[in-house]
Order: C-alpha cells, then sequence, then structure tokens
C-alpha cells in the first residue's frame, strides 16, 4: 500500500464511523450555542485567539462566523483533524485555521496568548495522574481575563447503574435505528460499573460482560443492535471519568466555575450527565 493511501484509508474510516455517532458524545446544537454564547463578547471583539484542543467539527463551524477570530487546533493526531475536516459544512474555514501536531500535556503554546480555550470531551481523555498537569496547561495558555469553555461528563448523586439485565429490559421494546444504537452503546460503556469513584472507563469491559451474558441469555432485539450497528466504540479505548464532587474539587484548583448548562434533549437517560462549564482562570 502506497504512503498516500495508508494516510488516508484511517481518517476516513473514522470520519465514517463519526456520522453514525449521535449525542451525548456528539455535541447537540444546543450544546453549542453554549459554547459560543459564553464567549460571545469575546469572538464579537474586532481581535480574538481562539484555541480548539481536539478537532470537534461542530465547533470549528460555529467559529467560521467570526472572520477576526485566530483559530488553533491541537491535536496529537493529524489523522484526526483530517477525519474532523471533512465533516465541516464551511469547508472553507479550515484553510484559515492554524493547526499543531502535539500532545496536550507538551504543547509549545504561548503563555498568556488566547482569548478562549474550547475543548468537548478533552478531560475524559487525559489519564487521571495528569489531569492536573493539562488544567495547569491550560490555565498558563489562556490570558488572566479568558475563559476554557468544555463539556464534561461526570456521575452525578443521584445516577442509578445499570446491571446487564437491566440494559436488556430497557431495550425489549425499543425500535432498532441509529439512536438506539448510540443510546445502547453509551449506557453500557458509561453506565454499567461504579459511579463512586473517579476511575477508569474501558469499552472492552462492558463487551466481555455482554458476551458472557448473552451465552446464556438470548434477547433478539439487542442481537438486532449488535448486528446492525456493530460496535460503535473501539474496544481498546480508555477515558478517565470523575464524580462531580472529583471533578469540581480538580476544577477548582485551577479556575473559577462561573456558569454551566446541559441540554436536556440530549440522547441518553440521563441529560445532565456533561454540562458544558464555563471557568474562568484563578488569580495566581
Amino acid at each position: 500500500m502506497n504512503l498516500k493511501k495508508s494516510t488516508i484509508l484511517p481518517w476516513q474510516k473514522f470520519a465514517k464511523n463519526w456520522q453514525r455517532i449521535t449525542s451525548p458524545d456528539r455535541p447537540t446544537q444546543t450544546e453549542i450555542r453554549f459554547y459560543e454564547n459564553f464567549a460571545k463578547k469575546i469572538l464579537k471583539k474586532k481581535e480574538s485567539k481562539v484555541l480548539i484542543l481536539g478537532a470537534t467539527p461542530e465547533l470549528r463551524d460555529m467559529l467560521a462566523k467570526y472572520k477576526n477570530a485566530e483559530v488553533v487546533l491541537v491535536d496529537i493526531n493529524l489523522d484526526m483533524i483530517l477525519a474532523m475536516s471533512s465533516l465541516m459544512r464551511n469547508k472553507k474555514a479550515r484553510e484559515k485555521e492554524i493547526w499543531i501536531k502535539a500532545n496536550w500535556l507538551e504543547a509549545p503554546l504561548p503563555k498568556n496568548y488566547f482569548d478562549i480555550v474550547y475543548g468537548d470531551f478533552v478531560l475524559s481523555n487525559v489519564p487521571l495522574k495528569y489531569q492536573d498537569k493539562f488544567l495547569a496547561n491550560i490555565k498558563n495558555w489562556l490570558k488572566p481575563i479568558g475563559y476554557f469553555i468544555m463539556r464534561c461528563e461526570s456521575y452525578k448523586p443521584h445516577y442509578k447503574p445499570f446491571s446487564i439485565s437491566e440494559i436488556f429490559d430497557f431495550f425489549k421494546d425499543k425500535p432498532v435505528n441509529r439512536q438506539t444504537i448510540n443510546l445502547f452503546w453509551e449506557i453500557g460503556v458509561w453506565l454499567t460499573g461504579r459511579f463512586d469513584k473517579d476511575r477508569e472507563i474501558r469499552p472492552i469491559v462492558f463487551y466481555r460482560n455482554l458476551k458472557k451474558y448473552l451465552k446464556t441469555h438470548l434477547h433478539p432485539k439487542i442481537s438486532q443492535i449488535l448486528k446492525k450497528g456493530g460496535i460503535l466504540y473501539p474496544l481498546n479505548g480508555t477515558w478517565y471519568t470523575h464524580t462531580l464532587e472529583g471533578l469540581k474539587k480538580l476544577i477548582l484548583k485551577y479556575f473559577e466555575i462561573l456558569d454551566s448548562k446541559f441540554d436536556p434533549k440530549i440522547n441518553f437517560v440521563y441529560p445532565d450527565i456533561a454540562p458544558v462549564y464555563k471557568l474562568k482562570p484563578k488569580k495566581s
């Protein structure tokens, strides 16, 4: 296989899978409005410097209307940026963006430079032991009057975990469609296991438990979901989550929480799982 094909195929595959995903994994238009409104006064200025951690196409399309904004993307994987760029509605906007290939923990970005840092589900991609450094970096990159605006999940005290049998019961009367397939994987990956501590989330754990359960409990509806939707998550993926208390304790080391909002109509059991937070750097 030539170099061009070996580069194109992975990001095309990722882009195709991204189109199958719904909320809460992808931001809704309501959530994008939160991202915009939390920083609208800055975005309307003659000049604004915006950093996006990752390459979320919905955020980049939103920023495209602000012609005076300097938009910088940082991601460790250029294939990811290519994949997300192919899904943007405004194809010309990406031509003005500055792309930087770097690890968020080591990105060579200037101190006190950005007016806004955006991140959609970025904290959960950073191992727990490095999250302090990650937030400290963002604080350093921001101007003292800037904002870090992120969507971030956490386990709230009122959440109840699902067992495999409860998942089966939940889906027994639901139609098999894109929304159901997404909801099935979201519940299985995020709403099984423990909610009382900061922990790792690994799709392979749910998948193994599911396969084990299916050996002795046949369920046509679940089989239809798996046949039609396949495996929605990369099984080798790992995400790092907090209790609400743990998340706030971490954030408040570096930022003030000015506001948070969630879309009550997301495709999930608990719509408040991942609010959009508006954060301001704490004074040193």
